[in-house]
């Protein structure tokens, strides 16, 4: 159904609220407007999700008159120009057929013919819709009587072949307490069987009645939603103990595809009795601020409507008019509410994505999900299934075999066919059983609620039972033995996302997004963790690739780019560099080359089989505008939304990177399927020869893997800072390769002399459009208070500005002061300053940083990043840069991290070594938690001696007690190992910068080796309960934690770990804390153990230390209310005006003293005391003309010294006083 609805709203800005309500009721696509009333030249807003045509008349200087229309963006359509003494606008629409909507609006005093409606009809060349207000009587649409232009409008209908559709209800509501019918709907004859017109019976604040209009197209219906688990009001206990139940009811069975189906039956019969469900009917879209409270003042105001239609008196009509103010004013306080509670859940943590999907919620946007329409060989698509099924017949057939080379045939059913080779024995470790460990650990990293085609989620998985839990490990186990993945989770739901900048109505602007089932993507997520280890222990994954490995991420390709083209224009050289886009790698690369490459790994036989399983025999439906598709076959490629995919296709990428080291000549980088390759060799003949020798390589390898290049998204690039340089063009397959200016690689913009304009530029457009949030949440309407608007604005804005700003963050102020207007326009309205206000006075009244201070902190934070990296491409550019004495003329982003370090003092740590042995070789027996489960507050250290004795004694003598303890103090960090005896095994000293928890990591490792060095069987003793747990925690991929976590796991026969409570009076503890805390005066050796953290504060102290020093020299009234130079914290219970005018007050910045600046007018004077300059601090100190209110308020008080601190009581005060002086407007 295609609905328009028609309104004389009576002022746009008057009606808005309204408008909103009878689009959240109604949803029409299309929305004709009369009496808009917005002056000429004045724009307006559309509703979310809506585009808007706006008609306002060029002599209107009044807010008078105007239309417009508000169409779905979703609807493909275009405007018909129209010439015409009447104000219309004209709407060609492309659904399953063409045609045409005009909006018009004659005012009563508008003199016009029949010719003139003519000469609109002859301009529409399909079948028309006309609505609009046309102030004409006539029996034939309701009136009692006829006028003027209603004869006119008859005739035109007879002589036209028009057809009236009005259902003769009363359009309008007169001063004179009359109703008419002004408002026509009419409609060329062969779109008229599709239509049905209905007057809506409240007049929804206007005068005028809507009138909605209902178009039949061929999808007249949506298509229900399956119901869905509230998880956020699952009882837990009860699905548990019914688990419990089910499972020892029905016994386990070897037959995997069985246990499959049980399983899945116990978590889903648990859920339906313990876990509420959503509505399975249609729901019409509730806007978020909506009550029930708002439903019931709604209906009486309705209901006082419908009483005052049937008597006509005057006290009803007073009645109504009160209940529909109050309604008012209600909704507007709603909608404020809702806002405040909306942007509440946004802070300096939330995820960025998440944020902007939030601040779309908040403006009532949600993304558009469904699909109105495909096209297709033979016209557009509108049935749902039919658009489902298109979708599922494309990518089905796009991964068929038959769209590939023979070659790639050849070798897929060669592989497949023959029996795989035996796996080395080093493989037995990643075939080895899932213990528990590793399946809680995984367990618990899973996050998200979205569930497969089953319906089970994650968190109906991690509040199993441990009966189920077990038997669901018993499961996976047997599946891995069998190497038979079971087919119920090889079936997907896919769901077609949309590209970026891609049209909506074609199949290729969309990508293949799978849904599978939570309990197959458990035991993925546990393969590809081994496959990950097993690639990363072995160096078997190229150093270049740089996408999905722990600890790496896009800032370490960038970093690597950056430092060759740095150093190419530091020696004046050329750096050649060539963009290879792959095309839908995902959906084309081969079962075969994922398991060839697995092999040369020595992945064990058991994975093997089971992924050459998994990739095999995969069927999927789509799902459109929750429709289905019928099921298709997924012939090649490897399923998007997987968690073992990602593990997959990198291993198959692996070979890109074998054949671009062929060439000694050529680096390169790869993210994913991103690759760069780049040379800094002065022949660019050899260059040129060498980029197309990569290519032709890479045809042949695309040949038998089934990964094409694009060669339109490929880009040739060129560095150079020289005027004349003649760059080459490549040609692949009788293509050329563009050639350009400028390359984005991962989100940053490189330009040829690498200024990094271009990239501010666009990062400026960037930051414009997420501003335009900023303004609308701290606009009047929105009383949003200013420590949520901060929060917004680190997430919105300033996250955007610090993704690569250690690498563009360098170039030439002038470029990066392109950024400084947005964000501190963002900062400004955070906190509702004026945007003239002193900028660094602003930011630290919010609390956030300059654009500069933010790029030193962030390089700050990169040097444990480059220091301890484990790529070692990278590793080896910082060792060759921190050999080099003699800095380059262009310093790159990895020079400057380094001279920062020598500048703080920073050394290179020696420990870079990974987790040799897997984490889930760790077992629970490693670990003595015994004293873990007393409470320390309330348990007496007599009783801790005994229990420890206790947990010891067994144990004696066959194994040694080993004691360690970490101390800190303002100059040093320090640590001790010590037997039983207090003899000292180990001790020595951190760089200062390092926490008590780095020292008693330290210690801990170092008893470690002591013991499996000396072939020791010992229980070591540390009171450091959070470093037991960052060990546990196998997602502590730190240094330190690894090599302990290691260690363990091989010595796991002879090493213990023990907590113990400190200063409970246990010897060994009390020795060992004695030695550490006496090391901190003793000249020994420093270890240079490094902990991210540890920098990250020392990094955040030095940066606030020296912005300390320079504060103290500024001379302002700021200074003197925020000495310390602290984000000051408002009680969360004072209102947002009062706080935004305590917060102009102490930057000095108000309407009354700063206006001229605006003006360009003289500095003012106190129209009160003669002579005296109107600052802040005469307001509120000085004028004599409010000395009583001053005296009565704030007693002997100074008032501008409650400036200083942000209490409750000060607040109060200040804006109390503003409010009896009457100075609050000029604030």
């Amino acid at each position: 159904m295609f609905n328009i609805l028609q309104w004389n709203m009576h002022g746009y800005y008057n009606n808005f609220h309204e408008l909103d309500i009878l689009i959240k009721e109604y949803a029409p696509s299309f929305i004709s407007l009369q009496e808009t009333n917005l002056a000429a030249g004045k724009s307006a807003t559309a509703p979310n999700q809506y585009q808007s045509y706006f008609y306002n008349l060029p002599q209107n200087l009044t807010s008078k008159r105007g239309i417009a229309i508000l169409i779905k963006k979703s609807t493909p359509h275009k405007q018909i120009p129209v010439s015409s003494n009447i104000a219309t606008i004209a709407i060609e629409i492309s659904l399953s057929f063409q045609f045409s909507i005009i909006s018009l609006y004659i005012p009563p005093s508008q003199n016009f013919s029949c010719s003139d409606l003519i000469n609109i009809f002859r301009t529409i060349s399909t079948p028309f819709i006309i609505v609009g207000d046309f102030n004409a009587w006539s029996p034939l649409w309701g009136s009692a009587t006829t006028n003027i232009r209603g004869s006119m409008i008859e005739d035109l209908v007879f002589s036209e072949n028009l057809i009236i559709l009005n259902d003769n209800k009363p359009t309008h509501f007169s001063t004179h307490k009359t109703f008419t019918t002004v408002d026509l709907t009419i409609c060329s004859s062969n779109i008229a069987p599709k239509l049905t017109t209905n007057t809506l019976s409240h007049l929804h604040g206007s005068d005028h009645y809507p009138i909605l209009t209902s178009l039949s197209t061929p999808f007249t219906s949506k298509s229900p939603q399956k119901p869905r688990f509230i998880i956020g009001k699952a009882n837990w206990d009860m699905f548990g103990t019914t688990a419990s139940r089910l499972c020892a009811d029905r016994p386990c069975t070897p037959n995997i595809s069985r246990e499959v189906a049980t399983i899945t039956k116990i978590i889903r019969i648990s859920a339906h009795l313990s876990i509420p469900q959503t509505n399975p009917k249609v729901h019409k879209k509730i806007a978020p601020h909506w009550s029930s409270e708002l439903s019931q003042l709604r209906s009486e105001k309705r209901f006082l409507w419908t009483e005052y239609k049937r008597t006509r008196s005057n006290s009803n009509l007073m009645l109504y008019k009160k209940a529909n103010a109050i309604f008012r004013k209600k909704l507007k306080q709603s909608k404020r509410e809702c806002l405040n509670k909306f942007s509440e859940s946004i802070n300096h943590q939330t995820n960025p994505k998440r944020a902007w999907s939030d601040i779309k919620r908040l403006s009532g946007t949600n993304p558009q999900s469904h699909i109105t329409s495909i096209n297709s060989a033979h016209g557009p698509i509108v049935d749902h299934k039919q658009i489902a099924n298109h979708f599922a017949k494309y990518w089905s057939n796009y991964s068929h075999d038959s769209n590939f080379h023979p070659t790639f045939l050849s070798e897929k059913n060669k592989y497949l066919n023959s029996s795989s080779k035996s796996s080395p024995a080093t493989s037995s470790i990643t075939d080895c059983k899932i213990n528990n460990i590793e399946f809680e650990s995984t367990l618990s990293s899973l996050s998200g609620r979205t569930p497969g085609a089953d319906r089970i989620s994650y968190p109906m998985l991690q509040h199993l039972p441990p009966c189920m839990k077990t038997r669901l490990l018993m499961l996976y186990n047997n599946i891995l033995s069998q190497g038979t993945f079971p087919q119920a989770w090889k079936h997907a739901v896919v769901v077609p996302i949309p590209k970026s900048g891609n049209p909506s109505t074609e199949t290729s602007g969309f990508r293949p997004i799978s849904l599978l089932n939570c309990l197959g993507k458990l035991l993925e997520k546990i393969i590809a963790r081994r496959i990950s280890w097993h690639a990363v222990t072995n160096n078997s994954m190229s150093p270049q690739q740089m996408a999905y490995k722990d600890g790496q991420s896009t800032i370490d390709a960038l970093l690597l780019f950056e430092n060759h083209a740095s150093s190419a224009l530091a020696n004046r050289n050329h750096l050649s560099a060539l963009s290879i886009d792959f095309e839908k790698a995902f959906d084309r690369v081969g079962v075969h080359v994922v398991l060839r490459q697995l092999e040369k790994w020595g992945i064990g036989c058991h994975i093997l089989r089971l992924i050459q399983s998994f990739l095999t025999n995969r069927r999927f439906v789509c799902k459109v505008n929750n429709t289905l598709s019928d099921p298709f076959t997924l012939h090649n490629g490897i399923p998007q939304g997987s968690p073992l995919s990602v593990s997959l296709f990198i291993a198959a990428f692996n070979e890109v990177s074998h054949i671009i080291n062929k060439y000694i000549n050529i680096d390169h980088i790869c993210y994913a399927d991103d690759v760069l390759i780049f040379s800094k060799l002065n022949d660019l003949n050899v260059v040129k020869r060498d980029f197309t020798n990569i290519l032709r390589d890479l045809n042949i390898w695309s040949e038998s893997s089934g990964a094409n290049v694009a060669v339109n998204k490929c880009k040739n690039f060129h560095i150079c800072r020289k005027h004349k340089c003649d760059y080459f063009t490549i040609i692949y397959n009788n293509s050329p390769i563009s050639n350009t200016n400028s390359l984005k690689f991962l989100g940053v913009i490189f330009d040829k002399k690498l200024t990094f304009k271009e990239h501010c530029l666009y990062l400026r457009k960037q930051l414009a459009a997420r501003l335009n949030i900023i303004k609308y949440l701290s606009s009047k309407h929105c009383l949003i208070n200013s420590a949520t608007l901060i929060n917004v604005t680190r997430a919105l804005v300033l996250s955007k500005i610090d993704y690569g700003l250690p690498i563009y963050g360098n170039c030439a102020k002038i470029h990066i002061k392109k950024l400084y207007s947005p964000y501190h326009m963002a900062v400004s309205r955070s906190i509702r300053a004026f945007p003239k206000s002193p900028t660094k006075f602003v930011l630290v009244e919010a609390g956030l940083p300059t654009i500069e201070e933010r790029f030193e902190l962030n390089l700050m934070k990169l040097i444990p990043k480059l220091f301890t990296c484990h790529n070692s491409t990278l590793y080896e550019t910082v060792r060759s840069d921190l050999q080099r004495e003699i800095n380059p003329g262009r310093k790159s982003t990895i020079s400057l991290c380094i001279e920062l370090a020598r500048k703080l003092g920073i050394t290179v740590p020696s420990l870079r070594q990974r987790e040799v042995f897997p984490t889930w070789q760790i077992k629970h027996t490693s670990f003595i938690l015994s004293l873990e489960k007393f409470n320390k507050s309330h348990t007496n250290p007599a009783i801790y001696q005994q229990l420890f004795a206790e947990s010891t004694t067994s144990l004696l003598p066959e194994w040694t007690l080993i004691f360690t303890d970490g101390s800190k103090t303002e100059t040093s960090t320090s640590f001790a190992v010590v037997d039983d005896k207090g003899a000292t095994i180990k001790v020595g000293i951190l760089p200062s910068y390092a926490s008590v928890y780095t020292a008693e990591a330290a210690a801990i490792l170092n008893a470690i080796i002591f013991a499996s060095n000396s072939k020791l069987k010992a229980i070591i003793c540390t009171d450091s309960k959070s470093t037991i747990s960052a060990v546990l925690n196998v997602m502590n991929k730190s240094n330190i934690i690894s090599c302990i976590r290691s260690k363990l796991a091989e010595n796991s026969a002879n090493i213990k770990l023990m907590w113990i409570p400190g200063h409970a009076g246990i010897r060994g503890n009390e020795l060992a804390d004695k030695r550490a805390k006496l090391a901190a005066s003793e000249p020994l050796v420093t270890f240079d153990f490094l902990e991210n953290k540890d920098l990250y504060k020392m990094a955040h102290q030095h940066q606030l230390k020296s912005l300390m020093e320079s504060w103290r020299h500024i001379q302002h009234q700021y200074t003197l209310n925020n000495p310390d130079r602290s984000k000051p914290t408002y009680p969360p219970n004072c209102r947002c005006n009062d706080v935004k005018s305590f917060v102009r007050l102490r930057l000095g910045h108000t309407i009354a003293t700063h206006s001229y600046f605006f003006n360009r007018s003289s500095p003012p004077y106190c129209q009160h005391c003669p002579g005296a300059s109107l600052t802040v601090h005469h307001l509120l100190d000085e004028c004599h003309h409010f000395t009583g209110i001053r005296r009565t308020i704030f007693d002997n008080q100074t008032p501008t010294t409650l400036l200083k601190t942000t209490s409750l009581e000060n607040v109060t005060k200040i804006s109390k006083y503003l409010d009896k002086c009457g100075l609050k407007h000029l604030i």
